[in-house]
């Protein structure tokens, strides 16, 4: 008896690594399509910058663009039923994982904007360049990580409907929403969640799927009442 469930343990185990083999290959798959997109046209992007607005896209002048190296991709995810009472939210399906991505360029190995990448009919194309803002604050947050020995997602939560920006940190490994840190950006830390820079200099402020989801509802329905 004892070796007859031994043995479909192990059949069982054997079966979930296969799958987890099969999704980490799909993700691979997914992200060197969207990187080799992403190659083929940060150029032209680059060129459609006008004239003196460099700038806005993070570059001090055009003759950065010879330095630029396309980084590895963020998928982009957003929040489902957000519009529900937080007594009736389900932990377990709240974030859902799109087929639209956010490609950095980099300089000297700093973001300085994105492409912006979506699948259309089954082909990933770059629909448009730009979130200096969110590349700067991106590069500031993935630091402050690095320093207190935290390893983050390669993907960002956007909030449109409160302006808010998160990257996300799978405390346990996998892609369960109960699982999951947040972790906001400067700006998200100061209009979302009252946090003030001087505040967290050097520490990496985080929550927890509840206490995100309780202060997401406060400013929602901040906005909703003003």
């Amino acid at each position: 008896m004892n070796n007859k469930y031994h043995l479909v343990r192990v059949i069982y185990l054997l079966f979930i690594l296969q799958l987890i083999i099969v999704s980490v290959n799909a993700q691979k798959n997914i992200e060197h399509e969207i990187i080799k997109v992403s190659e083929a046209n940060f150029k032209k992007y680059l060129e459609k910058i006008p004239y003196g607005h460099e700038d806005y896209y993070g570059f001090q002048n055009r003759n950065e663009f010879e330095q630029v190296v396309v980084g590895e991709p963020y998928q982009i995810l957003y929040l489902t039923n957000i519009e529900m009472p937080e007594d009736s939210i389900n932990y377990d399906n709240l974030i859902t994982y799109s087929d639209s991505w956010e490609v950095p360029l980099l300089v000297n190995k700093e973001k300085r904007c994105f492409l912006h990448v979506q699948k259309i009919i089954k082909e990933y194309k770059v629909v448009g360049i730009g979130y200096n803002m969110v590349a700067n604050e991106l590069n500031e947050t993935e630091t402050r990580a690095i320093f207190n020995n935290k390893k983050v997602n390669k993907s960002i939560l956007y909030l449109p409907s409160i302006k808010g920006v998160y990257l996300l940190r799978d405390s346990l490994g996998n892609k369960n929403s109960r699982d999951l840190k947040f972790i906001p950006l400067g700006s998200t830390l100061k209009h979302v969640h009252d946090i003030k820079k001087e505040t967290y200099s050097g520490v990496l402020i985080e929550y927890s799927m509840r206490d995100f989801m309780h202060v997401i509802k406060v400013k929602y329905n901040q906005i909703l009442n003003s």
